[in-house]
């Protein structure tokens, strides 16, 4: 970046959004004319995981690196969305918005705070009518229909739900360990894997290895790869947790299609998440659980985000500049986290199918009977 452009960029508008999950908080910087200036990321933006003071200084952090990417020094933001996990009351809502604003991200009343599944919806689907499907840390699903009606199904957290998430299934595989271990079930290379994993030299050392700290949930959702590597390798156990989750995940997806109108023809479900683009498709997407779950639904994959190149689009937040190339990852992907937080502050129009914008493609999509 020059002077004088580095100059002109320091005075211009600029927008942020904001994406926090249970693993990271990510930033992204852009100028009034939707370009990516730069993007900086830190540890879990999960107010309920990690409460107001770190949640704080993670944004914080996150938002410093992305003014540091842009070679330009930290300002208040023209406008800032946050799609944030844990922001589902009004309270909580508030108590994000007030440490956003606190430091510094953006200038008062210029915050908007909404759940990750709205940011997620609005990217993965390209602003249109659809379902999308978080598997990540935890768990949700959340839709909208043609007449602007939104329904969402799970994302209670760990203790109660987050069926089929990493946490989920790193559990279900400390369970299975357990029960091999004392004769309840049946034998399973989990048993060996858990304890190697969690440096255990006997089996009652589980409990006090995962039972307490600020990081329990992060531990537990760690262990989520062994039963994908064990279900590979052809154990019965962790197959059978993988279709289970892959169960779990698809009644959420039921129950947000039997919630809304979508009319007639397929709804598509964009599957987003860290955890849930690492399913491995054999196992689930196409089995006979979530075809007998959810007839008329396709599921399409969203790759993570990659480079953030130039795509057209054009500037709802600045009327009259030239439409500006945004959003395409070299995968040739839409980026779900930063298209939905940019459409939701102006910066991205929302209309899907713009030409060059995929929602599916033959190799990412299962059509289900």
């Amino acid at each position: 970046m020059t002077e004088s452009t580095a100059s002109a960029t320091a005075s211009a508008p600029v927008a942020i959004g904001i994406d926090g999950g249970g693993t990271s908080t990510r930033v992204l910087l852009v100028d009034g004319e939707g370009r990516r200036l730069g993007e900086g990321q830190s540890a879990s933006g999960n107010l309920h995981d990690v409460g107001a003071s770190r949640l704080a200084a993670h944004v914080q952090e996150a938002w410093r690196s992305a003014w540091a990417a842009a070679g330009l020094e930290p300002r208040p933001a023209d406008s800032v969305f946050c799609a944030m996990a844990s922001v589902g009351t009004p309270r909580n809502r508030e108590a994000v918005r007030d440490l956003v604003t606190r430091v510094g991200v953006g200038v008062p009343g210029a915050v908007e705070v909404d759940i990750d599944l709205v940011g997620a919806l609005a990217g993965g689907l390209g602003g249109g009518d659809g379902i999308v499907l978080i598997a990540g840390t935890g768990s949700s699903c959340f839709g909208r229909d043609g007449s602007g009606s939104t329904f969402q199904s799970g994302g209670w957290g760990s203790l109660l739900d987050d069926v089929g998430s990493a946490t989920w299934l790193g559990t279900g595989a400390m369970v299975a360990a357990i029960r091999a271990f004392d004769g309840r079930g049946p034998q399973t290379s989990l048993e060996g894997r858990v304890m190697e994993t969690l440096g255990l030299e006997h089996m009652r050392e589980l409990l006090p290895a995962i039972d307490g700290g600020a990081e329990v949930r992060s531990r537990r959702a760690a262990l989520a790869r062994l039963v994908t590597e064990e279900a590979q390798a052809g154990d019965a156990e962790a197959r059978r947790l993988l279709e289970e989750g892959a169960d779990a995940l698809a009644e959420c997806a039921k129950a947000v299609f039997g919630r809304l109108d979508f009319g007639d023809g397929p709804v598509e479900v964009a599957l987003t998440g860290g955890w849930g683009r690492t399913f491995p498709p054999t196992v689930t997407w196409s089995t006979g659980p979530w075809r007998a779950r959810s007839p008329g639904l396709v599921v399409s994959r969203r790759g993570p985000p990659t480079s953030l190149a130039r795509r057209s689009w054009p500037s709802r937040a600045c009327p009259g500049r030239p439409r500006q190339e945004l959003m395409r990852g070299s995968s040739g992907s839409a980026d779900p986290y930063w298209a939905g937080s940019l459409r939701q502050i102006g910066l991205l129009a929302p209309e899907r199918g713009d030409p060059g914008y995929p929602v599916a493609t033959a190799s990412s999509s299962v059509p289900v009977p």
